[in-house]
């Protein structure tokens, strides 16, 4: 039998982890090295540990990060460059899945590196099955300006990148666009949903999980909670358009061409928006910025190993003595 993966990805804080929670709940495995739960996402982000990392790496040797708004270089999934964390990729999903009949694939960052990782699962010969939840993007903004002090218009222009890149790189390929706040108000419809769309059996019982899925899907999953109507005159005519187009396409029916044909056409916009406003100068002081912040993370990281090291500790006390007698000197000579 063919093995089947679930692939969840989507924007930030737009629901990816309460999929994952759900499938989780009903067998799907996720992996045994999960990044743990955190102050902003309390449930879990059921995640792998070791595919966030070579993920993280790969925007990295591109120049790019998770927050960046530029686009990745053209046709960058051919770059041979990248076929050291190919491989890696391999041999993590053959030591975390290779006896799993079904097993599930959360990170947001798929969104953006969706061609590189449809590649490796083909050449593993595996079924994949992508969903990708969708949110309000005021809801996400609101979310990221609380957790990473983002400005609402960063935080929506990332919603934006995001899912045009979601949707265009998946519309070939057996997927379901669903709402956020469906899966809030009908698990049970949702989870019925997806086995039957996917034509996938749950290794858990469903009726018999739904109990502890409710429960994990209690109302604090929903941080910022806005009334469509009234926020929409919020929203840039241009977001409003795109998220209304998801919104077609999500739920319990079919593909609709028309939305399709929408999305082309605000992603052709978004495209010539961004070469005009993000301009090589900004783009080059941004991975200057990047380049910056990775050595002060591994100048802290030499500093945390160096303060916890054997060597370090055993003569501390020589550096009280010595700090010591440098302020007598200070005050007696």
């Amino acid at each position: 039998m063919k093995q089947k993966a679930i692939v969840i990805l989507g924007m930030h804080r737009s629901g990816t982890s309460a999929f994952a929670g759900v499938l989780s709940m009903l067998g799907i495995n996720f992996g045994s090295n999960l990044m743990p739960p955190a102050f902003d996402n309390e449930k879990g982000y059921f995640e792998n540990i070791d595919i966030y990392n070579v993920n993280e790496t790969i925007l990295s040797s591109l120049g790019s990060s998770w927050d960046s708004l530029f686009a990745l270089p053209s046709q960058w999934w051919l770059n041979t460059n990248l076929n050291i964390y190919k491989d890696e990729i391999r041999d993590i999903l053959r030591q975390e899945f290779e006896s799993s009949e079904i097993f599930g694939v959360k990170d947001p960052r798929l969104s953006w590196l969706f061609p590189l990782w449809r590649e490796i699962l083909d050449s593993l010969n595996i079924e994949y099955h992508i969903i990708i939840p969708v949110r309000n993007p005021l809801e996400v903004a609101m979310s990221l300006a609380k957790r990473n002090n983002f400005s609402l218009e960063k935080g929506t222009l990332l919603w934006t990148s995001y899912n045009l890149e979601a949707e265009q790189q998946t519309r070939k390929y057996p997927r379901l666009i669903l709402s956020y706040n469906k899966l809030l108000e009908c698990p049970k419809d949702v989870v019925k949903f997806i086995a039957d769309k996917l034509k996938i059996n749950y290794p858990w019982d469903s009726l018999t999980a739904m109990s502890d899925i409710d429960n994990f899907l209690e109302p604090t999953l929903r941080h910022h909670d806005f009334n469509f109507a009234i926020e929409e005159k919020r929203l840039l005519n241009y977001i409003f358009k795109l998220y209304k187009s998801l919104l077609d396409l999500s739920g319990f029916h079919d593909i609709a061409l028309p939305s399709t044909h929408a999305i082309d056409d605000l992603a052709a916009e978004f495209i010539n928006m961004r070469n005009y406003f993000y301009t090589f100068e900004l783009q080059d002081e941004m991975k200057n910025t990047l380049k910056m912040k990775k050595q002060l993370e591994q100048i802290q990281q030499k500093i945390h190993s160096m303060e916890n090291s054997f060597s370090w500790k055993i003569t501390a006390p020589l550096r009280s003595v010595k700090t010591y007698f440098n302020r007598i000197s200070k005050y007696h000579l």
